[in-house]
């Protein structure tokens, strides 16, 4: 089987944003049942060399493609307007006239791939559901949380897309039963909508001993609080 995996939040050398979308990928590709490839579109940026406080400037180091243990990355590059207060709604359309482009000269010509994964609804997945529409490829769309709670409300164009692209999409895939719920109420088709909770490895994190691992942390208060996350109401 081959799968197309796009997010521009996939993780490059220079910025360690989406780890755990990349982990997720070698989990898969581990397997050695999925031929994988990895689309993870950057924006245009000025050159690191010679403006180097740029934002994301080293963006513009990066190869259009690499080889990653078990799979090809490819970094196309796309313009994306700013501020992004006033031109998000902007940035889905100019996504599909660069990475679409990019993909299907480089990576169709090769081989049609039997599934689309798009790891956030927008800008990745409305994108690959406009090019999963015309070559008549399955699209999993996954939920991850801002854009269906937070940027779907504060722009009504980008809601339209998400809703049109959650329509588009053959499964959705919604990291909580919460998000589940949101997205159903954007899309008819409940029973195309799955849970599936980030993974966790369960090598590095496991439950252990609560006296030793007080005493290897030097913790000697008797309640111990930990947060994981943003401090903010839609976190609990």
């Amino acid at each position: 089987m081959r799968v197309l995996e796009v997010s521009q939040n996939f993780p490059s050398k220079h910025y360690n944003i989406g780890v755990f979308i990349k982990q997720s990928i070698d989990a898969v590709a581990k397997t050695g049942k999925v031929n994988i490839e990895v689309v993870s579109p950057k924006a245009f940026v000025l050159p690191h060399k010679i403006f180097p406080r740029f934002p994301y400037s080293r963006f513009s180091e990066l190869p259009l493609k690499e080889k990653h243990k078990g799979y090809a990355v490819h970094y196309p590059r796309y313009i994306y307007p700013v501020p992004k207060r006033l031109f998000y709604p902007l940035t889905g359309a100019l996504y599909v006239l660069s990475v679409n482009r990019y993909i299907k000269k480089n990576i169709f010509k090769k081989k049609i791939p039997d599934l689309i994964h798009a790891h956030a609804v927008y800008p990745d997945g409305y994108a690959m559901a406009k090019l999963a529409e015309e070559m008549k490829i399955p699209l999993i769309t996954h939920i991850r949380g801002t854009l269906v709670r937070r940027i779907a409300a504060e722009w009504p164009a980008i809601r339209k897309r998400i809703f049109w692209t959650l329509k588009k999409s053959e499964r959705i895939l919604a990291v909580s039963e919460e998000l589940k719920d949101r997205c159903a109420e954007m899309v008819i088709q409940g029973e195309k909508i799955s849970v599936a909770p980030n993974g966790v490895d369960t090598n590095a994190f496991r439950p252990q001993s609560t006296e030793e691992m007080r005493k290897k942390l030097g913790i000697k208060s008797k309640i111990v609080l930990l947060c994981v996350g943003d401090l903010k109401p839609v976190k609990g």
